[in-house]
């Protein structure tokens, strides 16, 4: 646990955002922070903390994001259910108990402030109800931190029209009872009907520039099913209309090759393309492979190389713009 208590501050601290809840998306999609878990106690204070100091708050960000990550230790998983009061909204008090320097004796309003902002989060989650969610409990005490900061300290942070990217993840969602959940559906199956399949990687193949990332487009085609033995194709469906793609073929039994993850132009924007991302991962890790690689152009899809990088793929090299990446599922 203490490793990914690092993994989280060491990469809020290269974050620029003022808001708290696009930091959070960013660090969340790396593999050191599961859908539940005590890293939340970490990681949502942090997110706070890093957008307040890049909105101009004055604080020593480095050593703020180090006392809350001994803060957040401190508080055991499952908290929320134990001892009724949840971690997102303790990482959150703590940051603002370091950024006031606010201690059990405290006199100068501090004390009495961080007090009506914790008990107003809880009362917000309480009022949505259980179970428990990572996510949903640190989006409402975001939420309602982002006021508080602007009233108390006259700093702005940014706030976001959520819609939860995480549902389909998530085997407890409280589906129509959470704010941020939408009835769109979006399911990822294995691929059944390998003509959808080809129709999709036929439209992706077509984009302007991604010409050179299909040189045996056709063999792939016309042997797809053999092309992806050993790995797995999946097809992505929203109300139940194909959208999407991703997939992954064997190389040596320790490597796999991710490969020809593609969202319809019309569904973008909605969170999809982290869900695809991390069902091919828990995929590769079922099927025992060690380590994930692929290419890219990011001159073509500079939006989906910036995704690969935050969620935790390693740049390897670069060739003439074609570059490699690798993300090791040890």
């Amino acid at each position: 646990m203490s490793d990914k208590r690092v993994s989280i501050i060491e990469a809020c601290k290269k974050e620029k955002s003022i808001n708290p809840f696009e930091i959070f998306f960013h660090v969340a999609a790396n593999d050191f922070v599961n859908i539940h878990g005590p890293e939340h106690h970490v990681l949502d204070g942090a997110c706070v903390l890093t957008a307040f100091y890049n909105a101009g708050g004055r604080i020593n960000l480095d050593e703020a994001l180090d006392k809350l990550m001994q803060e957040g230790g401190r508080m055991p998983g499952a908290a929320c259910g134990l001892w009724g009061v949840c971690g997102a909204v303790t990482s959150i008090g703590a940051a603002l108990a370091i950024i006031d320097g606010t201690g059990p004796l405290s006199t100068d309003g501090s004390w009495d402030w961080h007090m009506r902002y914790t008990s107003e989060a809880l009362a917000r989650i309480a009022d949505v109800g259980g179970p428990r969610c990572c996510k949903r409990d640190a989006f409402l005490a975001m939420k309602t931190v982002i006021p508080y900061v602007k009233e108390k300290y006259r700093i702005q942070l940014e706030d976001s029209d959520i819609v939860c990217s995480f549902s389909a993840l998530n085997q407890q969602c409280l589906r129509e009872r959470c704010p941020f959940y939408r009835s769109t559906s979006f399911e990822i199956r294995d691929c059944d009907n390998y003509d959808i399949a080809r129709a999709l990687i036929r439209e992706y193949s077509a984009i302007k520039g991604a010409e050179k990332c299909f040189v045996s487009l056709d063999k792939e085609l016309t042997e797809i099913d053999e092309y992806y033995k050993g790995g797995a194709l999946l097809i992505g469906y929203e109300n139940g209309k194909p959208i999407a793609t991703v997939a992954f073929r064997n190389i040596n039994g320790h490597t796999c090759e991710a490969k020809r993850l593609y969202i319809k132009p019309e569904y973008r924007g909605k969170g999809y393309a982290r869900l695809l991302i991390n069902t091919m991962l828990d995929r590769c890790r079922k099927r025992g492979f060690r380590e994930v690689v692929f290419t890219t152009k990011p001159s073509v899809m500079n939006i989906g190389y910036g995704l690969y990088q935050r969620m935790g793929f390693q740049e390897v090299s670069n060739d003439k713009g074609t570059v490699t990446m690798r993300m090791s599922l040890g």
